[in-house]
Formats: structure tokens, C-alpha cells, sequence
């Protein structure tokens, strides 16, 4: 018998699955399942990324002036974990659409208590997410570029080759494309994310390993693991 864990945006953390014999795909695949030999001194000290670890994870950076203080006030308001690209992916339409919502409606009321001297275009920039599971309001990825999607007229256009990276322009394209040119081409681009988003991740990332370490895997495998569940 075996555990695998699948991640459940609805409840904010990994579900335990208990399935009787391991799924070679699960093994390579390394993405947001792990699998292990089920023990019931482990089962309940397995890693979960839950709600209470991933409020303290917040409030830790948020201390530590690592992470903006919009995006902590919501996460630990809101009663499922922070939005990032690789979650979102595993939720239906509707679940992610709701949980957008109810993100970038705590970001309006965050703005509306009047705690943060900050613009709202400032605060909504750092902190509301789009359904990417990146920010709402995208930056153009030529470097230097200070134009925003949705700010000004300002519409981004998507990379042809990856689909991920945004310009504002085809001379900022074109910039980029030395840089950017072999990630598109190998498939390694990355969807945007918020600053936050970044420090958040690298965070949690952290707190994986440290759980996982304790089911004696392979260092190597730990490793692939984290990354396929966060980046995946």
C-alpha cells in the first residue's frame, strides 16, 4: 500500500490518497504528487501545505520586509492558500475563477481600510492576482520596461513561441529575445508572478523540503519533487 497526495485548492492543501500499488507515471512525473509507503507514524506528519503553516510562512516574510504587506494582510485573511501558476492549474474553472474573486475583493478591502498610504494602483499592482495564478496587472518583461497591462491603455501581448513571457511592443520583443530566446525554445519559460509571489514560493519550497527529508528519499528526488509541485 501506498500514499500519493494530490493538491486540493478548495481546502488549501494536500489530500491523501491510499492506492495499492505505485503508478510508475507518479514516479518520473515528480509534479504535485508524492509518493511514499504508507505508515501510519508518517501519514499524519507528511508534508501539507496547509493553511496555518502558509499564514505563519507569510507572516515570517511579511516581518522581515520580504513580501509586500497587501498580499500577507489577504493571505492570511483568506481561508485557502495564496494563488501561484502551478496550483491553479489543477483547479476547475469555476473553483479558480471564485477564488480570484474573493482574493482581489480582500485586495479592494484592504485598500478601502485605509492601513497602507500606498495608491490603489500601487497596492492592486503588488497584490491582485489574475487566472494565471500570476498578477493581475502584468509588467512588460523587456527589461527597463515600465509599462503595465491594464494601466494607461497599455495592452500586453503574449510570446508566440511560449505563450507565457508578455510585451507591450515589437520593439520591446525584440529586445528581449536574446534573453529570452533559449528558454522559449526548450520550454522553460515561466508564468510571471508578483514579487510576492516569488518569496512566498521560495518559502514554502523550503518547508517542503524540510518535510520531506524526514521520508529518507533521495536528496535528488526531494528536490524534483518541490520543484514539480511548484513550478510544475
Amino acid at each position: 500500500m501506498y500514499w500519493a497526495e494530490r493538491w486540493d485548492p478548495r481546502e488549501g492543501e494536500l489530500k491523501l490518497l491510499a492506492i495499492p500499488r505505485v503508478d510508475p507515471s507518479m514516479q518520473e512525473g515528480g509534479g504535485a504528487e508524492i509518493m511514499f509507503e504508507a505508515n501510519p507514524a508518517v501519514k499524519d506528519d507528511i508534508l501539507r501545505g496547509n493553511l496555518e503553516s502558509a499564514q505563519a510562512i507569510l507572516r515570517q516574510l511579511l516581518k522581515s520586509d520580504r513580501i509586500d504587506p497587501a498580499y500577507a494582510a489577504v493571505g492570511c485573511q483568506v481561508s485557502f492558500l495564496p494563488l501561484f501558476p502551478a496550483a491553479v492549474r489543477t483547479m476547475s474553472k469555476i473553483d479558480l475563477n471564485n477564488a480570484v474573486r474573493i482574493w482581489n475583493e480582500s485586495v479592494n478591502g484592504y485598500v478601502n481600510s485605509k492601513v497602507d498610504s500606498r495608491t490603489r494602483e500601487d497596492i492592486e499592482n503588488a497584490a491582485k492576482v489574475g487566472p494565471t495564478g500570476g498578477p493581475l496587472y502584468r509588467r512588460c518583461e523587456a527589461e527597463g520596461c515600465p509599462k503595465i497591462e491594464g494601466r494607461n491603455d497599455v495592452k500586453l501581448s503574449r510570446c508566440a513561441g511560449c505563450s507565457k513571457a508578455v510585451y507591450c511592443s515589437s520593439p520591446c520583443q525584440r529586445l528581449s529575445w536574446k534573453s529570452h530566446k533559449s528558454a522559449c525554445k526548450t520550454g522553460e519559460v515561466k508564468v510571471q508572478l508578483l514579487p510576492s509571489q516569488v518569496e512566498y514560493i521560495a518559502e514554502m519550497k523550503k518547508s517542503m523540503i524540510d518535510k520531506l527529508t524526514t521520508l529518507n528519499l533521495p536528496a535528488e528526488r526531494i528536490q524534483a519533487l518541490v520543484n514539480g509541485f511548484f513550478d510544475g
